[in-house]
C-alpha cells in the first residue's frame, strides 16, 4: 500500500524536458492545468547549435554524487550534485546565456522557469513560488562560483535550492544529452 501511494506521488511530479532538436537558446517554461509544458524562445545564443538527440551519457567511477546544505540569509541551501562532469566549452555557452538573460534581475512568474541551452549543456532557474521572483547574473554566478563548483566541482553537474520565506528558486546545469532528462522537479501541475 506504501509504495503504490509512493508510486501515485512520483508520477504527479511535474518537471520539464528540453524537447529533441530544439535550438540552442534562452527559452521559459510555463506549464498548462493538464501539467503540459510550452516552451517560448526568449532569444537565440551566439552558437546556433541544436540540441542532438538523446544519448547515453557515462558517469566515471569516481564520480561525486551528493548533497550539502548551508544557512544563507535567512534560508537553507541545498545542493547536489549530478555525478558526472559536462562539456566545457557547451557549459561556458548555456552558463553565460542564463547569466544574461538574468541580467540585472529579471522577473520570473510562479511556477515558470528559465532555461539556456548548448550543446549537451542545459543551465537553468526555476522558480518554485506561486508568485514572481528574480533571476540575478551575479546570483547565478555567486552559486556556480562558491556553491555547486566548491561541491560538486568544477564543470561538474549540479543544481542549489533555495528555500525562505521570501524566495523558493533553484539555479544549477546538468547534461542535456541523456535519456531521461528533467528538470526543476516540482509538485503536480507546475506548483
Amino acid at each position: 500500500m506504501r509504495f503504490a501511494l509512493l508510486s501515485l506521488f512520483v508520477s504527479a511530479v511535474v518537471c520539464f524536458t528540453v524537447p529533441t532538436n530544439q535550438p540552442a537558446g534562452v527559452y521559459m517554461v510555463t506549464y498548462n492545468a493538464d501539467g503540459t509544458e510550452t516552451h517560448s524562445l526568449l532569444s537565440l545564443t551566439e552558437t546556433n547549435v541544436t540540441v542532438p538527440a538523446a544519448t547515453a551519457r557515462s558517469v566515471s567511477p569516481s564520480a561525486k554524487f551528493g548533497a550539502s546544505k548551508r544557512q544563507i540569509g535567512g534560508g537553507t541551501n541545498a545542493i547536489f550534485c549530478g555525478g558526472y562532469e559536462l562539456n566545457h566549452g557547451d557549459t561556458d555557452a548555456a552558463y553565460n546565456a542564463l547569466g544574461q538573460q538574468c541580467g540585472g534581475g529579471a522577473s520570473v512568474l510562479g511556477g515558470r522557469d528559465f532555461y539556456s541551452i548548448a550543446g549537451c549543456t542545459v543551465a537553468y532557474f526555476c522558480n518554485y513560488r506561486g508568485t514572481a521572483d528574480t533571476c540575478f547574473q551575479y546570483e547565478w554566478v555567486n552559486v556556480i562560483q562558491n556553491a555547486i563548483t566548491p561541491t560538486c566541482g568544477s564543470y561538474w553537474a549540479g543544481w542549489d535550492q533555495f528555500n525562505s520565506q521570501a524566495r523558493q528558486n533553484q539555479y544549477g546545469y546538468e547534461n542535456l544529452c541523456g535519456a531521461g532528462n528533467n528538470y526543476c522537479g516540482r509538485g503536480t501541475n507546475g506548483r
